[in-house]
């Protein structure tokens, strides 16, 4: 089992969870394996560096139009550069900031709207981004969603959880 030391990280976890997430169709799990093991300095697992090879090879012998087309990892239809680009930069934060206002107050679209003006964001596309990141985390840990609603239950005031 490899382990990053500075971490604790398990990498052969992350890149199994990787492998089944490109075997189930996913192909940009095989560029997120290699990134991840560059990021850790480590050696990249052998399907994902397959599937990057056969891709290129494909691309540079024009046996294809575009790497994303070899790569198998073309953008879904209405997929759109300003939201993912909003998602990417703000969406660890957005979702730290949401639950953390949640602690102090009732769930309202005002914390959404809050969080956004921070940011520079509506709060509707906020709104977007929080699920999206809750979506997110819910498929690497099944059940983090239930624990996040019931961690923002019981850290409010308690005096606030009386009158209800």
């Amino acid at each position: 089992m490899a382990t990053d030391p500075n971490t604790g990280i398990d990498l052969d976890a992350e890149f199994e969870r990787f492998r089944i997430c490109f075997e189930q169709g996913d192909k940009s799990c095989a560029l997120h394996a290699l990134a991840f093991a560059c990021y850790f300095d480590s050696r990249p697992p052998r399907w994902a560096i397959e599937h990057v090879i056969t891709g290129y090879r494909n691309w540079h012998g024009a046996e294809v139009r575009t790497l994303d087309e070899a790569l198998g990892i073309e953008r879904p239809k209405g997929w759109r550069l300003g939201p993912a680009r909003n998602a990417a930069r703000h969406g660890g934060a957005i979702f730290v900031e949401v639950n953390k206002l949640l602690e102090k107050v009732d769930f309202t679209d005002d914390v959404f709207h809050t969080v956004g003006q921070r940011r520079g964001i509506g709060k509707t596309a906020t709104s977007e981004i929080y699920y999206g990141e809750l979506q997110a985390l819910e498929r690497r840990q099944p059940g983090i969603g239930k624990a996040v609603k019931a961690s923002r239950k019981k850290s409010r005031n308690p005096a606030r959880q009386a009158k209800r």
